[in-house]
């Protein structure tokens, strides 16, 4: 989630930790707080850390007790941290444009994670395909679904596309 400078007005966070809930019930883990008290921490969070402009990543994730695979006896805890945010592609992206490729790497199918989640095994495939952007001297690279549809394209890249093919 990101909280701009103008006003230091976190985007969409109500709408955010929301996704976050629901994410967590695909995963059957419930919060052990309300969407208002995650919220209110992140606001305090940036008031605390005087943060005109940053970046809040909350994680829920389970804690001690087993490594196994079955989860049930380990607490669902709840860690939130924020930091200063840049420009997402440069500072020189909307001037000087960015170099994308088409990555190797598909977008996991719907059936083997559920891709709808913002869960950080998600995150992996998308490292992957940031890994695999850099090493050929991109700044981004584009994911195709299984099937070779482009499922995700960030919105300021899909405007300088459309406009690079008029």
């Amino acid at each position: 989630m990101l909280c701009y400078e103008e006003g230091s007005a976190v985007f969409r966070l109500n709408e955010h930790t929301e996704r976050l809930f629901n994410s967590c019930k695909i995963y059957r883990m419930k919060i052990p707080y309300t969407v208002a008290q995650l919220n209110e921490v992140q606001l305090e969070l940036i008031r605390i850390n005087k943060m005109e402009s940053c970046y809040i990543r909350p994680v829920v994730y389970r804690g001690y007790n087993a490594l196994g695979v079955d989860p049930t006896g380990c607490p669902i805890d709840v860690a939130i941290a924020v930091w200063k945010w840049g420009k997402y592609l440069g500072a020189d992206a909307l001037e000087k444009g960015v170099d994308v490729c088409v990555s190797s790497w598909n977008r996991m199918a719907l059936n083997t994670f559920p891709a709808m989640a913002k869960a950080s095994a998600n995150y992996m495939n998308s490292q992957l395909i940031k890994l695999e952007a850099l090493r050929t001297a991109m700044s981004k690279a584009l994911r195709l679904t299984i099937t070779a549809w482009f499922p995700k394209v960030p919105a300021k890249i899909y405007s300088s596309i459309s406009k690079a093919l008029c």
